[in-house]
């Protein structure tokens, strides 16, 4: 049985394509493996235990392949869409989250708020985007945002002009409201 796998360019490498480029590459090694615990459960059901293990055995290996792709592609599209983001305070004023899959964005905004907090910021603008380029033009990354701003204890004003991007006020008194403002109303 011959491997799948591509040689051609080791997700290892310094990030050198497009953050959809290397999302397509991960796609690729999705199917790839999902074909392989496909042909290993069928051999398995049918008693071939060493087959069904070498193509399972496989299968991880595709897995590591797109989890490294899809590393290399948020790396990418968070250094494209926040060339400033090097900790200093003046790259604390905004994060743009475009690009990122949901817990790719969560991490991010986490280590983003810390920051802030660390270096005394209370005001931050985050770019959720609106959910146009996801499956079925429903938002991913903005609800859960949503979700980690009231755990967090964040007050989050959308912007009128632009409902994919909040400003964050990270130094919200005890006993007043948290979450996401609307236009005057608080979601919870």
């Amino acid at each position: 049985m011959g491997s799948h796998l591509s040689h051609h360019h080791p997700a290892s490498a310094v990030p050198s394509e497009s953050a959809d480029s290397y999302r397509l590459k991960a796609s690729h090694q999705a199917e790839l493996r999902n074909d392989c615990y496909r042909r290993s459960q069928q051999a398995f059901q049918t008693g071939d235990k060493a087959l069904a293990k070498e193509l399972s055995t496989e299968g991880k290996l595709h897995a590591a392949e797109m989890d490294k792709y899809n590393e290399l592609a948020a790396s990418t599209a968070f250094a494209q869409r926040n060339p400033r983001n090097k900790g200093s305070s003046t790259s604390l004023s905004q994060l743009d989250l475009h690009g990122l899959f949901v817990k790719e964005a969560l991490a991010k905004l986490e280590i983003h708020v810390s920051a802030c907090r660390k270096a005394g910021v209370t005001t931050t603008t985050v770019i959720t985007g609106r959910g146009s380029h996801s499956k079925d033009g429903i938002a991913k990354i903005k609800p859960a945002v949503e979700e980690f701003l009231k755990r967090e204890r964040i007050r989050a004003i959308e912007d009128a002009r632009n409902p994919g991007s909040v400003t964050l006020d990270l130094d919200v008194p005890e006993g007043e409201a948290v979450g996401w403002f609307h236009s005057h109303c608080l979601i919870q």
